[in-house]
């Protein structure tokens, strides 16, 4: 990832949810919608955050904690190897189905987001 537009990102809000792992225990899991810092102060001078686009960031090694002081931090993303490609698949045709890319999105710690 060489030409990213911003490393800050503010957080706008926390997403929450549980699923079953494999095991069958639940698992709890949080992501992170952010919106590039300087979008978002640009479309709040003119009264238009509604079109701000956001983001989700996963969080790692979520454990299970109360994130929402979190909301309206920076996160900086300074580290490449934490971006990855979001897949799905999609039907090709004649039952086929194929892989593609469609969206980025970046990987945050437990450990950095207690660290906002």
């Amino acid at each position: 990832m060489t030409q990213v537009k911003s490393k800050e990102f503010r957080i706008l809000e926390v997403e929450k949810g549980s699923f079953e792992s494999d095991q069958g225990e639940q698992r709890e899991y949080a992501c992170l919608v952010v919106c590039e810092k300087e979008e978002y102060k640009l479309l709040e001078s003119v009264g238009m955050l509604e079109r701000a686009e956001k983001v989700r960031f996963p969080i790692t090694q979520y454990d299970g904690s109360d994130l929402s002081e979190k909301v309206g931090k920076i996160i900086v993303t300074d580290n490449s190897d934490q971006w990855f490609f979001k897949k799905s698949k999609v039907d090709a045709g004649f039952g086929r189905q194929e892989t593609q890319i469609v969206g980025i999105a970046y990987k945050v710690s437990m450990a950095e987001v207690a660290t906002l």
